[in-house]
């Protein structure tokens, strides 16, 4: 008498993320995601012993509930920025100067460049004059 053992499915398969991993779908540091765990602003991990993982069906769970979420309440804040007019100016997805890619933090470093040696020729006029 033999007894097979029963191949697992793939949907009993369970795919667990390090801390690294999730972070890196996440597009952000390990740190935030940690940061987000102990506000309770993230989907809670598995430890096995010290380590978190997080499963693949619960981090997509949790983007998909975001982002609906999300998307309702910017349609929601965008009906209410065009019904009613902000104080004190533009509202503010208008007057944000942040930069959005890699591109513009270029540019930014740039522009930090050129003001660090603005300030150091002042600095050198300044002792010159001394």
């Amino acid at each position: 008498m033999s007894v097979q053992d029963p191949q697992p499915s793939e949907s009993a398969t369970i795919q667990l993320l390090t801390k690294w991993a999730v972070a890196s779908r996440m597009h952000c540091s390990t740190r935030t995601i940690e940061i987000w765990v102990k506000a309770g602003q993230f989907v809670p991990p598995i430890h096995i012993g010290r380590r978190p993982f997080w499963t693949a069906q619960s981090l997509e769970a949790w983007l998909s509930q975001k982002t609906s979420a999300t998307a309702s309440g910017a349609q929601a804040n965008a009906l209410e920025a065009a019904a009613t007019p902000s104080e004190g100016g533009p509202p503010i997805a208008q007057t944000s100067n942040l930069p959005t890619g890699p591109k513009e933090k270029v540019e930014l470093g740039a522009v930090a460049r050129a003001a660090r040696e603005k300030s150091i020729s002042r600095l050198q006029a300044l002792c010159e004059e001394a």
